[in-house]
């Protein structure tokens, strides 16, 4: 459910986000250009029914940003 709300978004599909889910809890990973771009992965995924909890692996390339 996640991974297909984050293709859902227009704005999020240039980017090769992963999606993990594990009862409730959903880990993203990837490279997104910016941290508006992360935020709005998070929210996303925040917005799914059922998800308890998200793990934030997602980098900024150059920044060593998370």
């Amino acid at each position: 459910k996640v991974h297909e709300a984050i293709l859902d978004e227009s704005s999020l599909r240039p980017f090769d986000i992963n999606v993990r889910t594990t009862k409730g809890v959903v880990e993203l990973s990837g490279i997104v250009d910016s941290r508006e771009d992360m935020n709005k992965a998070i929210a996303v995924a925040r917005s799914v029914k059922g998800i308890r909890f998200i793990k934030n692996d997602m980098r900024i390339p150059g920044t060593g940003d998370y």
